[in-house]
């Protein structure tokens, strides 16, 4: 049986992808820093090893044929002190170095590593469409996108196809940003954050499963991917369809000043955007608009 090892597995995309490869017929291996959360919160034929966070060196079972990484701190945490920056870049860049030299000591290297990345990588693209070749940006969010896959690309010397799905917003009804974001919807209090003309680009959790299983095994997918749905639509259009949606006004706008001023550094997660369009050439969405996102999940029917 085919095995792939994943980190990031109890997280908002790790676990469906957990799932999604079991029911593939596939062995899933499971590299955590909790085991015991990793045994409660997954199927019990997963199999799980250890890594402990003050580990130089780590040790990967032998028998994976497919790495797929997506272990790193959540952004959306308040605030984006010095310390919670750098608890970030650790979260992220470090493990993956040491991620592709753990590789480098493997007997049987695997085919392909899959290190997750995200759109942030370009910084704020303001009206411009953002391509896959364009260079990183210079904010937070974009130093830190490009050290990350600059660590895992160097798996490339090792003879490993590397894969670098850059996520959109992903959409689903059991975590990640939309259940957080539609809640003051729910009480009317939705709102349009700054000019509301930064575009956002989003992808459904079923698609982004999708996409990692199928980069597996299509040799297609090699560097970037820009892992989303359709075309991006502005921060605007996003919050009127989400507030359609759960039957609720969208009368207010939080000011840029105003949101810098309750977040910070951290206001550029809402504020930066990147305009793009998904490349259909060899994988096509199942779920191409936001409104049938939103209704197949569990989101309206709160």
């Amino acid at each position: 049986m085919e095995s792939v090892l994943v980190t990031g597995a109890t997280g908002f995309i790790g676990k469906a992808l957990v799932e999604k490869l079991l029911c593939e017929g596939l062995c899933a291996h499971v590299l955590t820093r909790n085991p015991v959360a990793a045994k409660a919160r997954l199927p019990a034929e997963v199999q799980i090893w250890a890594w402990s966070p003050s580990q130089q060196t780590l040790e990967l079972p032998e028998d994976v044929s497919a790495v797929i990484h997506l272990a790193g701190e959540s952004l959306a945490h308040w605030p984006w002190s010095s310390r919670r920056k750098e608890q970030l870049w650790k979260s992220r860049v470090e493990p993956t170095r040491l991620l592709v030299e753990a590789l480098g000591r493997m007997k049987h290297k695997p085919a392909v590593l899959i290190s997750a990345s995200g759109m942030g990588y370009y910084g704020d693209g303001g009206d411009r469409e953002v391509h896959v070749g364009d260079p990183p940006g210079g904010d937070f969010l974009g130093r830190l996108a490009a050290a990350w896959e600059a660590e895992a690309l160097k798996a490339e010397r090792l003879g490993i196809r590397v894969v670098l799905p850059r996520f959109g917003m992903v959409l689903g009804s059991h975590g990640g940003a939309l259940s957080k974001m539609a809640l003051p919807f729910r009480f009317g209090l939705g709102a349009v954050l700054g000019t509301g003309k930064q575009y956002w680009s989003w992808i459904h959790i079923g698609d982004a499963v999708e996409l990692l299983v199928q980069a597996i095994k299509d040799e297609r997918f090699r560097g970037p991917v820009h892992a989303v749905a359709g075309e991006s639509m502005t921060q605007r259009e996003f919050s009127r369809v989400l507030a359609h949606n759960l039957h609720r006004p969208l009368w207010f706008r939080v000011p840029v000043p105003g949101l810098r001023l309750a977040l910070g550094e951290m206001a550029d997660l809402f504020l930066h955007g990147q305009k793009v369009s998904a490349d259909t050439s060899f994988f096509v969405p199942s779920i191409f608009t936001l409104e049938k996102a939103l209704k197949s999940t569990s989101l309206l029917s709160h």
